[in-house]
């Protein structure tokens, strides 16, 4: 593992923690940070309040890292996103949705670009339908016939 990878592993760490000091102290000023379902959020302040709310819409987050790849500035991780549903979540437009209590475990991948040893982008791309469909907000399918 490269010294890139060894940042993005910390950042990871201290969002199991639930330490958003530390992770800020990784981020650059002009963050920028895009999760599938949700608008895009730039700079510390925006980042922080985005990661507040999945903290409190899952309490018990927990990021297990199953591989991660550097290039470049960049770095791929695969990692699986587990938690309880016990705070309120937010669709894209912003609108609160109810705790639902139930545990979810989705996979997901990132992509995070790093400058002067600092996370400077995070983009994260995982199955919002398998998510959505964990929490009972959406039915899950029949089986095909």
């Amino acid at each position: 593992m490269g010294h890139l990878s060894d940042v993005v592993k910390k950042g990871y760490e201290a969002a199991n923690r639930g330490d958003l000091d530390a992770l800020m102290d990784m981020l650059t000023a002009d963050i920028e940070l895009w999760d599938v379902g949700q608008p895009p959020v730039h700079g510390k302040a925006e980042v922080r309040a985005a990661l507040n709310r999945i903290l409190v819409a899952f309490p018990d987050l927990k990021i297990t890292i199953r591989n991660l790849i550097e290039s470049g500035d960049s770095v791929v991780a695969e990692y699986t996103f587990s938690g309880t549903n016990l705070g309120p979540v937010h669709d894209p437009a912003g609108n609160e949705i109810p705790a639902t209590g139930k545990r979810v475990t989705a996979e997901n991948c990132s992509v995070t670009r790093l400058r002067d040893g600092k996370l400077a982008s995070y983009r994260a791309y995982g199955d919002m339908l398998a998510f959505l469909m964990q929490l009972g907000l959406i039915p899950a399918g029949a089986p095909a016939a």
